[in-house]
């Protein structure tokens, strides 16, 4: 039946010797709420700005909703030139982290 603990891309390497695999589930968890909390937080301080905005400023919606639009705009097109600067491991061909050389996948070392 072999070990209950083993990665089912790699099922003769144990999940434990994965040097990506340290957080528990419970430290993920975790954080997933730490970051609603913070999400929800800003959430207000946006909502918050967008009344001060419009109301000393005599925005109207429109003008807010065209400034939203236009930096979306912007943001398509730098992910969109962040997208042609994936790297991809040389072993699993997986896309890397930005930032990193070590696959989160197979735990090659692309740096060399």
């Amino acid at each position: 039946m072999g070990n209950f603990y083993m990665d089912i891309r790699h099922p003769d390497k144990p999940v434990e010797k994965n040097p990506l695999r340290t957080r528990s589930i419970s430290n993920v968890e975790e954080r997933i709420l730490e970051l609603e909390e913070r999400l929800n937080k800003l959430l207000l301080v946006n909502a918050a700005l967008y009344d001060v905005i419009k109301e000393r400023l005599n925005i109207a919606d429109e003008e807010i909703s065209r400034k939203i639009n236009e930096f979306s705009d912007k943001n398509v097109i730098t992910e969109q030139h962040v997208e042609q600067q994936v790297r991809k491991c040389r072993k699993c061909g997986k896309n890397l982290i930005q930032r990193r050389s070590l696959c989160i996948y197979c735990g090659t070392n692309n740096d060399k």
